[in-house]
């Protein structure tokens, strides 16, 4: 795993079998990602080499850019999880120029992934619709699990409190 440093963190840790490896990145969100994807791109290749590495995996768009590319050269199968591409980010108010921009690079770059990770069948045909076609590499892996369905629970309200616990 190749993730941001938080203060007191170790750079590398290692927990049997895994190995993370953390840097540190400029401030701010979006900077952030950016910082931590060039990162990534110089410290990969030693990395791939050292753990001989049989799958690239990587999430969010210039992640995804870059691990396709370090994929290809190397030979080496990547998938990926667009989620810079999903959901609000393809609504017209969300139409400026770094989004097209996106999205080219998108139909030009994601089709050359092993596989394109998608959570359910609706995120394939909102992606596709917007795209304007199927890449034809999607895999779907739902997140959630099925909830058999339940009965209504009867509160009594006036002599108890409900405590409500939300995880998500």
């Amino acid at each position: 795993i190749i993730t941001r440093k938080h203060q007191g963190q170790d750079s590398v840790e290692k927990k049997e079998k895994l190995t993370i490896y953390r840097y540190n990145t400029l401030p701010g969100r979006k900077i952030r990602h950016i910082s931590l994807a060039i990162i990534t791109l110089f410290k990969v290749l030693r990395i791939i080499r050292k753990h001989k590495i049989d799958i690239i995996h990587s999430h969010m768009f210039l992640s995804n850019v870059i691990a396709i590319f370090i994929g290809k050269i190397l030979k080496i199968p990547v998938l990926i999880v667009p989620h810079s591409a999903m959901y609000h980010k393809y609504l017209p108010e969300f139409n400026a120029l770094r989004r097209r921009f996106e999205r080219f690079v998108e139909r030009k770059v994601y089709p050359l992934a092993s596989k394109c990770i998608m959570f359910c069948q609706s995120d394939v045909d909102v992606f596709s619709r917007t795209i304007g076609f199927n890449f034809g590499n999607f895999e779907i892996i739902p997140t959630g699990f099925k909830v058999p369905k339940l009965a209504v629970p009867n509160f009594d309200f006036k002599n108890r409190k409900i405590k409500i616990l939300f995880v998500g």
